[in-house]
């Protein structure tokens, strides 16, 4: 980054509204918003599922590929800069600039790729091979703003806390690709604790009443309707995140993890570390952490 911003700062050519940032990019730095571009995630995910195979990146792919280093002006420029043939003297450089940079961010999603690929097999574990294939590019996808999104910020912080964070995220674009996500709003998540409350209080009403809905409905001063969709809602969301079911669609990752944590605890009388979990079982610790993490919602 700081080499690539170097070459900018030093082309004459550079528009002047573009100084800033190839100046924060000499220092390592973007100027790009920490939010990046708006971006519909779902829609891309689903973009590069169906997309073919690329081919050899090109000079110009590669200033591309660090939009969000660059942001959209001076990607657009620096495209330019490098595609227009026969190239400058400066065009040399700033050629040489984004292949340095593009190779240095490939390195690190590759070195980072292990991580994503813990995540999306989990997500994608005992689904078809079509919903694997959505899990395992919105993996990607992730991986890459992630990685992005560090470097834009000076490298600053744990990347694998970056990677994990946006892997998280990857996996409800994906369900949204797939048309499997739950959308709850936030006047929903209101209306669904009070729907709880209310129904526990009528299972313990004796008498019950003879119609739940009704005495929902009167109790939270809504009409009946609104009720019944409420209830479907809360069947839908609960049967999501059932984790008997989100177990046994996953146990063939589960039960090593099982099998390792049982015999350590008889070796050692104490519960392991995820560490030692890890290596017993041959497995990437951040998979023993969502092991963990499933059992801690049961």
């Amino acid at each position: 980054m700081e080499a690539l911003g170097e070459a900018l700062v030093g082309c004459d050519a550079l528009p002047a509204a573009l100084s800033k940032q190839a100046d924060a990019l000499a220092h390592g730095r973007s100027t790009v918003p920490a939010d990046g571009e708006r971006s519909d995630f779902p829609a891309r995910v689903a973009r590069r599922v169906d997309a073919p195979e690329p081919g050899a990146p090109t000079a110009v792919d590669d200033a591309r590929a660090l939009e969000a280093w660059h942001g959209e002006a001076l990607t657009a420029w620096l495209a330019a800069a490098i595609g227009r043939l026969p190239l400058s003297p400066h065009g040399f450089a700033l050629r040489d600039a984004a292949e340095l940079a593009c190779e240095a961010r490939e390195a690190l999603v590759a070195r980072k790729s292990s991580l994503a690929a813990v995540y999306a097999r989990w997500h994608g574990e005992g689904l078809d091979d079509r919903a694997k294939r959505v899990f395992a590019c919105a993996s990607t996808l992730a991986l890459e703003e992630a990685v992005d999104r560090w470097c834009a910020l000076g490298c600053e912080g744990s990347l694998d806390r970056y990677v994990s964070t946006w892997q998280r995220s990857g996996s409800g674009w994906a369900d949204a690709a797939l048309g499997t996500a739950v959308d709850v709003s936030v006047s929903d998540l209101g209306q669904l604790r009070a729907l709880q409350s209310a129904v526990r209080e009528l299972r313990d009403a004796r008498p019950p009443p003879r119609s739940f809905p009704r005495a929902i409905a009167a109790k939270l001063g809504v009409d009946v309707t609104e009720v019944e969709r409420l209830l479907a809602l809360e069947a839908t969301v609960r049967d999501r995140l059932d984790p008997d079911r989100s177990l046994k669609r996953r146990w063939a990752l589960v039960k090593p993890i099982a099998t390792a944590v049982a015999a350590l605890e008889r070796e050692s009388g104490r519960l392991p570390s995820v560490s030692e979990i890890a290596g017993r079982a041959g497995v990437h610790e951040a998979l023993v952490e969502l092991v963990m993490e499933s059992l801690g919602d049961d």
